[in-house]
């Protein structure tokens, strides 16, 4: 249910980026649709060699079912194909014209192209408070005054919001929420004042299609397939609820389980189409990608300005100089070397990327239907693929001699710390992994630095003030300063969050050390409490004594719910398919278990009290289950404050 365009509850990210197109080298593009063409061996033959061949190999080997492929160039559709299945049951194969696959994520370009015609319209404006626009009721607090969250925030990421999953789908399909129930139902925090770093947030983009649905009059789907996908002849497309899809013939999506490919879950309601409901097929995603490298018109249908096509292609919002970051509703994006602008989807059985290449006139789409085994977001397929096309088509012109890290003589900072994903949710259970984000900074004593975390593991070297490069040239990370005083970082390769500098209250160990002290204490009173049972049982306690065995096993039930609630959590973590459906269904199984819990631990609470004024036990007796109370209560306020106890 969820994007997780990027995104899935590991905080795993699923793209890389690095430097920005030269604005000059794309507007040259626009103006000579051959430019830079020169070079290159792009033709439909060739294009087509390539993925007949390449394709089925990485299907076999990541065991995926199928994917279909689209590539565009000099303004004409170069190939569309499909390879594997579509439906394994049916042995319906995966076909470029008819199967429209869930391009997740990839909507989001769809909803900012569907805002950018709003904006040519005059109807709204981009750097306006958003709350202009929203209904009363779904409104964004003012926690941040003098500093509205604006449409500009919200296609860049930049808004500061958390990134709430609780709530985006439903359990039964007749039950959806409209867009505006939903946002009114499930209020994203303001974590960070807008404009300070960039935030991963679907609730950004559900918002922006609440404002399409509110300026234009419209349901958001209407409008979508009235304004943009009839205009291009998308007519194998649609912004569709999952079960919707499935009866128009959409591929299925499976997931690897055992050895064996298992149908993803289908039979739920999306509650947020803006942020990834679209199914496509492999001919109508290039209609749109051509439509996009034609500055907004395609066969004499024009979906946007010039202007508005070429301000969703430019750079909008980096948290700092240098820094890769975003246009609208498009990610600049490193791939074999070379700058793109793209858009990654992922869903539970599905994953999609685009990338356009507006310099060289190019677009490329890759969707598939499975997670493969072993699910690798970094290496799954449409990713093998885009990386494999460039490097064979349209490579890198750089010095591969530049390609290693050089030192430069640059003054110290005092950069060492902890720093957490700025892409989370504060608003559910997911939060609780936004927590295993992090990375930590140790400065060497020479310049250098050494990072851990995040999948960073090697020396860093400086190259300018606040900008550090990996020794093997394969990444660089450059520092976020506010008034003077670094707050966060960003990596090159990650361009859809950055990392916030933490105080020791906040950082990870912190809470896992307190969550690990509570059950060990915890697993210290099962053995007492077995032991009250059994004397219970036997009826070897007098009635003073009765009291203080109920006080052993009230404590002791209360442990057993929250070890075998994180039992739970550590067996979910390996199937984050269900466990991204129990989140976006706000399944009671992830709070239930520790709202019971907390309400035992009141009790808890009072049989510490007790045991003190009536000496229930001896001293050593009532500090050990002083200290289980103790642990009761931080395991519980740790779950509090990662929402895994209910409240009204």
């Amino acid at each position: 249910m969820m994007n997780t365009a990027g995104r899935g509850l590991t905080a795993v990210l699923l793209l890389l980026a690095v430097l920005l197109s030269a604005t000059a080298g794309t507007a040259r593009a626009q103006e000579d649709p051959t430019a830079g063409s020169s070079d290159r061996d792009l033709d439909t033959e060739s294009v087509t060699a390539f993925f007949d061949r390449r394709t089925p190999e990485l299907l076999e080997e990541k065991q995926v079912p199928g994917t279909v492929v689209s590539v565009v160039a000099d303004g004409r559709p170069l190939m569309a194909q499909g390879y594997g299945y579509a439906d394994l049951e049916e042995r319906k194969p995966a076909a470029p014209e008819e199967s429209a696959f869930l391009t997740a994520s990839l909507t989001k370009t769809v909803t900012a192209t569907a805002i950018l015609q709003l904006v040519d319209a005059g109807d709204v404006d981009l750097h306006t408070d958003v709350n202009d626009y929203l209904p009363d009721d779904t409104a964004l607090a003012d926690t941040h005054p003098g500093q509205p969250v604006t449409l500009h925030h919200l296609l860049t990421h930049s808004a500061g919001l958390d990134d709430p999953a609780w709530g985006i789908g439903t359990d039964d399909p007749a039950e959806v929420l409209s867009l505006r129930e939903y946002v009114r139902e499930t209020p994203a925090k303001r974590l960070h004042p807008p404009g300070r770093f960039t935030a991963y947030t679907n609730y950004g983009y559900a918002l922006v299609g609440l404002v399409v649905e509110e300026v234009s009059g419209q349901p958001y789907e209407k409008y979508v397939h009235e304004h943009i996908l009839d205009p291009l002849g998308m007519a194998g497309s649609g912004v569709l609820q999952p079960s919707e899809a499935l009866e128009r013939g959409s591929a299925r999506q499976y997931h690897r389980v055992d050895g064996e490919d298992r149908r993803a879950r289908t039979d739920y309601g999306l509650n947020a189409p803006p942020m990834g409901g679209m199914y496509a097929t492999a001919a109508d995603f290039g209609r749109f990608m051509l439509a996009h490298l034609n500055d907004g018109e395609l066969d004499g249908q024009r979906i946007l300005s010039q202007d508005s096509a070429t301000a969703m292609r430019e750079r909008q919002f980096s948290a700092a100089s240098g820094m890769p970051g975003s246009g609208y509703g498009m990610w600049e994006l490193t791939v074999a070397g070379r700058t793109v602008l793209a858009h990654g989807g992922d869903n539970n059985g599905a994953h999609a990327i685009f990338a356009l290449v507006p310099e060289e006139n190019v677009g490329v789409f890759v969707a598939t239907n499975g997670d493969g085994d072993p699910p690798d977001p970094a290496e799954d397929v449409p990713t093998l693929l885009l990386e494999e096309f460039f490097a064979e088509f349209l490579p890198s012109q750089a010095d591969p001699a530049s390609s290693s890290a050089e030192a430069a003589d640059v003054p110290e900072r005092d950069y060492s710390g902890t720093y957490r994903t700025t892409w989370a949710s504060r608003s559910g259970p997911e939060s609780l992994f936004s927590l295993l984000d992090h990375v930590t900074v140790r400065q060497s004593g020479d310049g250098t630095l050494a990072i851990s975390g995040a999948g960073a593991g090697q020396h860093w070297l400086p190259v300018e003030p606040g900008v550090f490069a990996a020794e093997d040239g394969s990444d660089r990370v450059t520092f976020i300063e506010d008034d003077g005083t670094v707050t966060g970082l960003g990596f090159d390769s990650n361009v859809t969050q950055n990392y916030q500098r933490v105080a020791w209250h906040a950082h990870p160990a912190t809470h896992l050390g307190v969550v690990a002290a509570g059950l060990l204490l915890m697993v210290s009173m099962l053995g007492w409490s077995a032991t009250a049972l059994v004397r219970r049982l036997r009826g070897q306690r007098s009635r003073r004594c009765r009291a203080a065995s109920g006080a052993r096993l009230l404590a002791g039930a209360t442990g057993l719910v929250c070890l075998g609630f994180t039992g739970m959590m550590v067996s979910l973590a390996g199937r984050e398919d269900v466990l991204n459906v129990l989140i976006g269904v706000r399944s009671p199984l992830l709070v239930a278990p520790l709202t019971v819990a907390a309400a035992l631990a009141l009790g808890v609470l009072a049989c510490a009290a007790l045991a003190w004024r009536h000496a229930w036990w001896g001293l050593a007796g009532r500090v050990h289950y002083s200290l289980v109370t103790v642990g009761l209560v931080a395991f519980l306020g740790f779950a509090y404050h990662h929402n895994l106890i209910w409240t009204p």
